[in-house]
């Protein structure tokens, strides 16, 4: 005979997992209920919930509409039954529930029952949207923290940019001696003051204005459409509020002062980093002048004659983008065995009106630092493509400055133009400098692996120059090192160097690597370069820079380590 007791064994382990089972015969429309519902919904409950229609009415009126569209899915067939909702408990609040089931049929496939399981997720629940508050609001004063606040002045200057005239300011809002403070009184008492200072900093703004913490004892404020006279009047209107009058706290009133530093935008800066950084150096001279608790920024004499400078040749840059001004120099690589070319690194220019060349080092920095590197690496990798296509016997590299490592935008572009074109992606070789790979050694390695998974392959520029390189180099799956070549110029004459690129190459043979040396520029360096094992030269002593460089030669295959991909290297600047 069975054992009775095994029978409720199921419903046994569901109640001790603090789960509920459920069985909703659709036809009749009654449900049967297993396990601790009362612990769940509360004593007494289920006699309103032994239907389907009356289970609805206990379930949140803005979770309805994606249950029954996750069981009306189910019913159709097109799909498992999975969803979570809340429901009312007896009293009177929610529980999060996470629903799974599945469907009887009869044999023409309609519904007959429903069977699942619900599980109480509310402390999970809970534990998601704690996460999601901190990671867009500082705990202690409830103010945006400072990521979210870098989004909020990323919008205004946005704004500010796209309307002419348009104008808004930051300020960074310090709180003095807080340490002394903390001292004196304790860290309950600093803590009540923070809390308090953010409160008059707010009932000091407009309603359009945004406030964060963005330190310990510093609160940012993002002024939309405001002129820098509002903005003078705002931040002395929050001086007064803080420094004026002492501040309650559990251990007694607190005298407490702020200082302000202030930058407009967008006159003086292009970027939220640029804001940001500018206004904490005002703040600091406002903290080190003591008599003047608001500094405002301001550019000198030869600040300001630079920033015409960068705008003047950030609109030419601009110009050449419409006028097809931007061309590529083709500098060979070439192979250490036989010195024929392997590949060339493709290298911006800028032709000028009378048709010279300025090289990207006079305008790339330029173009980084007021935020156009984007849209000169996407430029670049379409001129790459293009010239991929017409010129099928060679190979290219091209450079990408640091930021596009982690543009998705900028790798989708990449997809859509090599998509189904192997023969391309076989031949394109992307370069990323060592010190740009290092700022977020994740972040790289992904996006070097989405390079590679596409026959793309990649090049480590300028190794050896970052502090790192050994360390993290097992993370950076690329094909080629390219040693920086301030290591290559006077080798033979420097025995620390040919150490250390005796070192460098070893290792990228130890990883599987092949191995490029920038700025070959004598035979002796050439002949002690090949002797040490490195696989190819790049310099002025096998060839110059040339803008057509490819009229004519094939390029031979590189890279066969890797799986036999070649590898390249691309610059949104070049050198």
């Amino acid at each position: 005979m069975p054992d009775p007791s095994r029978k409720e064994s199921p419903h046994a382990a569901l109640a001790a997992a603090g789960d509920l089972s459920y069985d909703w015969d659709l036809v009749a429309d009654t449900i049967v209920w297993h396990g601790a519902v009362d612990d769940m919904f509360g004593p007494g409950q289920t006699a309103d919930m032994d239907t389907g229609d009356g289970f609805g009415l206990f379930i949140n009126p803005q979770d309805l509409p994606q249950r029954q569209k996750a069981l009306s899915d189910h019913f159709a067939d097109e799909g498992e039954y999975d969803c979570e909702y809340r429901v009312r408990t007896r009293k009177g609040d929610f529980c999060w529930v996470h629903d799974r089931g599945q469907a009887t049929r009869s044999d023409s496939g309609q519904p007959l029952r429903m069977q699942g399981v619900l599980r109480a997720i509310t402390v999970r629940k809970q534990n998601e949207a704690r996460l999601e508050y901190l990671a867009n609001f500082d705990e202690l004063t409830g103010h945006f923290n400072r990521t979210q606040l870098r989004e909020s002045l990323d919008h205004a200057l946005g704004y500010a940019k796209r309307y002419k005239g348009g104008s808004g300011a930051y300020l960074v809002v310090g709180i003095e001696k807080l340490g002394d403070i903390n001292d004196t009184y304790g860290y309950t008492a600093a803590d009540t003051l923070i809390v308090t200072v953010g409160q008059r900093l707010e009932r000091s703004l407009r309603d359009s204005d945004v406030i964060g913490r963005i330190g310990g004892d510093r609160f940012g404020v993002v002024l939309t459409t405001c002129s820098e006279e509002a903005a003078t009047a705002i931040a002395g209107k929050i001086i007064e509020a803080v420094n004026t009058k002492a501040l309650d706290t559990p251990n007694g009133p607190v005298n407490a002062a702020v200082a302000v530093g202030m930058v407009a935008f967008p006159g003086l800066a292009d970027t939220v980093h640029d804001i940001m950084t500018k206004a904490e150096t005002a703040l600091h001279e406002a903290k080190r002048r003591k008599h003047d608790s608001l500094v405002i920024y301001d550019l000198s004499d030869d600040q300001r004659d630079k920033r015409l400078t960068n705008l003047r040749i950030t609109e030419d840059v601009r110009a050449a983008l419409k006028e097809s001004r931007l061309v590529f120099a083709y500098q060979p690589v070439v192979a250490a065995a036989t010195e024929k070319t392997a590949y060339h690194e493709c290298l911006l220019r800028l032709r000028e009106s009378d048709s010279s060349l300025v090289s990207a080092g006079g305008f790339i920095p330029i173009i980084e630092q007021m935020g156009l590197a984007r849209l000169i690496d996407r430029h670049v990798l379409e001129m790459t493509i293009s010239d991929l296509v017409r010129h099928p016997a060679h190979r290219l590299a091209m450079n990408i400055s640091g930021i596009t490592a982690a543009d998705q935008p900028w790798l989708r572009s990449l997809v859509a133009q090599i998509k189904g074109r192997p023969e391309l992606a076989e031949r394109l070789i992307i370069e990323i400098t060592e010190t740009a790979a290092m700022q977020d050694i994740e972040e790289s390695a992904r996006f070097i692996t989405a390079l590679r998974d596409l026959g793309c392959h990649v090049s480590l520029d300028d190794f050896g120059a970052g502090y790192t390189s050994f360390h993290h180099l097992k993370s950076l799956p690329v094909d080629v090192l390219k040693i920086d070549g301030s290591f290559i110029q006077g080798l033979p004459e420097n025995p620390d160097n040919q150490l250390f690129v005796r070192t460098m190459l070893g290792l990228a043979e130890g990883f599987g690597m092949k191995t490029v040396a920038e700025c070959v520029e004598t035979k002796a360096e050439a002949e002690m370069l090949k002797e040490f094992g490195v696989d190819y030269f790049q310099g002025y002593f096998f060839a110059r820079p040339e803008v057509d460089a490819l009229a004519q030669g094939q390029d031979e295959a590189v890279c066969e380590n890797a799986g036999g991909k070649a590898q390249g290297k691309t610059q949104s600047a070049g050198a």
